[in-house]
């Protein structure tokens, strides 16, 4: 929404025919405002949205996570972090709350109505994000980290996924690999459709849950198949370490037999063995970002001039090399050596 269609005190003290001295006053629970007055300024502002935007209120902004995002995942802990210290500077406060899913409102709703925050930093947005369409619809100033279907109207702060994705297979092919596939997230978040962007036409994807588990089923399926791909990149990590540990369960060399790419840079990445070719993004810079554009926002600064791409810094490491097998020789090898599943060996990762 344009900042002319803003509430502002002005707007507000000609609405009930007051002094913007008044307004503001009463706005900011000044003793020397009459109840009655105090109460029809902030029943006006709570409707037409004005507190929403009023920095001076709380001075605290929101993070809502869901019952997926752990504080044990070290990427969301620098993220917040980096959210946390950029607030600082500025004399805000990080309040963490949760959400019963990421399509729940529930939790931005009661934040908002009960004066706890000033405005949110969203993470793993969807293309369709019920978060995004409730603020957007009542006017509370947000960021994402992630883009979403209604990226034009709202400030984001991204990495482009389609360019990362793009040079990997461009690597892959510069190694000699032919039979290259590709490992997508669920459909319905806004990554994963932005990172298959970059996969070129023909590449054999499958979409499986973002983890190591997802990544394990993927594999099962990619190298249960007649022309197993000498190649897998993943759009995350967690899942190359899926793929990778089905492999190895089958005596399948990680780099020299099969090539593996990942995407985060996570710190387990660089700790396998070998380590993991990924593309670097730092979280915490990803929170100082968002938390100062946010600020921004709230300061009154257009939405439209804080959406901001950036490209990840690619990590080729030894998990990617010119193949030793080639498609036929590599399914001889499987079925010499294949398991049965992940729940054999639970403890081999």
């Amino acid at each position: 929404m344009a900042n002319e269609q803003r509430p502002t005190i002005k707007s507000l003290a000609d609405t009930l025919g007051l002094s913007k001295g008044t307004v503001s006053k009463a706005l900011n629970g000044r003793e020397d405002v009459s109840e009655q007055t105090r109460n029809e300024v902030l029943a006006l502002a709570k409707a037409t949205g004005y507190r929403l935007q009023a920095k001076h209120w709380i001075r605290t902004v929101g993070v809502v996570l869901n019952p997926e995002q752990g504080f044990n995942n070290p990427t969301l802990s620098d993220f917040l972090v980096g959210i946390s210290a950029q607030l600082e500077k500025s004399g805000f406060d990080l309040l963490v709350s949760h959400a019963q899913s990421d399509t729940d409102t529930a939790a931005f709703s009661r934040l908002i109505n009960h004066g706890k925050a000033d405005g949110f930093i969203l993470m793993r947005t969807r293309q369709d994000d019920a978060r995004v369409n409730w603020l957007l619809e009542n006017r509370v100033p947000f960021v994402t980290h992630g883009r979403t279907k209604l990226a034009q109207r709202h400030a984001w702060f991204d990495m482009d996924g389609a360019w990362a994705t793009q040079l990997a297979f461009a690597h892959l092919s510069d190694l000699g690999h032919q039979s290259i596939a590709y490992v997508a997230s669920p459909q319905c978040y806004a990554y994963t459709a932005d990172r298959l962007n970059g996969v070129p036409a023909g590449v054999k994807t499958i979409h499986a849950s973002p983890d190591e588990k997802g990544g394990f089923g993927a594999a099962s399926t990619l190298f249960g198949d007649a022309e197993p791909p000498t190649a897998v990149v993943c759009s995350m990590d967690a899942q190359a370490v899926g793929v990778a540990h089905f492999l190895r369960l089958r005596n399948i060399r990680i780099g020299s037999e099969v090539s593996i790419i990942g995407y985060d840079d996570v710190p387990f990445a660089n700790a396998m063995q070998p380590k993991l070719t990924t593309f670097s993004q730092s979280a915490r810079s990803a929170g100082e970002r968002c938390a100062s554009m946010l600020l921004a926002l709230l300061d009154d600064a257009p939405a439209r001039q804080l959406q901001v791409l950036e490209r990840p810094e690619p990590r080729f490491r030894g998990s990617s090399a010119s193949p030793q097998l080639s498609s036929a020789q590599l399914r001889i090898k499987l079925g010499y050596t294949a398991q049965s599943s992940l729940g054999d060996n639970k403890n081999d990762v």
